[in-house]
Parts: structure tokens; sequence; C-alpha cells
């Protein structure tokens, strides 16, 4: 009788071995939630990069509209990972407002088709570039690639995420 006093029913905590086995499923469950989540933040990045670039574009395009008749915006690309907006007010070759892109950030990399890397507008090539340039602006990083096309007819497109292609 006294040895079933003893013995508590009522016992409150975990063993040890019913910590180890929740840390255990913790542990699985991080190790296939963590390399999905990278990758996630990697189309993020990709993602952002490309969207910048399509702002810069259209800003452009309403640049040239804000300066008149003489204003040119060029926008030029290095390959790798470098680009620039650049706009003449007066078209006389001096560039009074510039905007650089040094590098992209976390490995993203640039990479042209456009001979040369330079794409101008002006009022009289507001929806085109001049010679109606067509190329296209590549952007990738560990995840894959996203490409942003210019045809002939002035219509700018951007693809889906490519993620066979490497950079």
């Amino acid at each position: 009788m006294k040895r079933d006093a003893l013995v508590d029913t009522n016992q409150r905590g975990f063993t040890l071995l019913e910590l180890m086995v929740v840390v255990a499923i913790i542990a699985i469950l991080a190790s296939i939630a963590v390399p999905s989540f990278t990758s996630s933040i990697e189309q993020a990045r990709l993602r952002l990069v490309v969207e910048t670039i399509v702002t810069d574009l259209r800003q452009a395009q309403r640049d040239v509209l804000a300066m008149g008749a003489t204003g040119i915006a060029t926008i030029a690309f290095t390959t790798g990972d470098q680009w620039s907006v650049e706009k003449d007010l007066e078209a006389d070759g001096t560039n009074e407002l510039s905007r650089s892109y040094a590098e992209f950030a976390n490995g993203i990399e640039l990479s042209t088709s456009f001979n040369p890397a330079e794409l101008s507008l002006s009022q009289a090539n507001l929806r085109q570039f001049t010679d109606a340039t067509t190329g296209s602006i590549g952007f990738c990083n560990s995840v894959g690639m996203v490409t942003i096309s210019h045809s002939t007819t002035g219509i700018w497109s951007i693809g889906a995420l490519d993620s066979s292609a490497a950079c």
C-alpha cells in the first residue's frame, strides 16, 4: 500500500527519449525546408533585378517625353554585372544626368546580345530603340536565368525563369 502511494500517476514533463524524437523530427523537417527556402530567396533576388531594369527602361521612356525634342536617354549594358542609364538633355554628347549600377548583389550576372550594348531613346523613336535594335538581356544566378527581349516592333518581353540555363 505504501509503495503505491509513492508512485505519482500525474507526472508532468518529457522523458529524454521523447525530447530526442521531437528534436530529430524538427531536424528532418528543417533539412527539407531550408533548400527550398534558399531557392525562393535567390528567385526573389533575380526577380528584383529584372524589375529594376524594366523600371529603368520605362523611366527612360518617360524622361525622353519630359526632355522634349532634343533629349536622348541611353541605357548601356556591360557583360558581367553593370549597367547605366544616361540622359543627354541637349543631344550634344554630354550626359547631364547619369545613374550607374556597379554590380548586382549576390552573384547575379548580366549577359546581353545587343550589339552595341547601348540602347538610345529619343522623341523620334520612343517605342523602339534606334535602328530597330533587337536583342536580349539575360540575368542569371544559381537558380536559373530570366531573359528580357526587345523585338523590331519595339515590344519588350520578359521570359519565365529558366532553371535549366547556366550562367
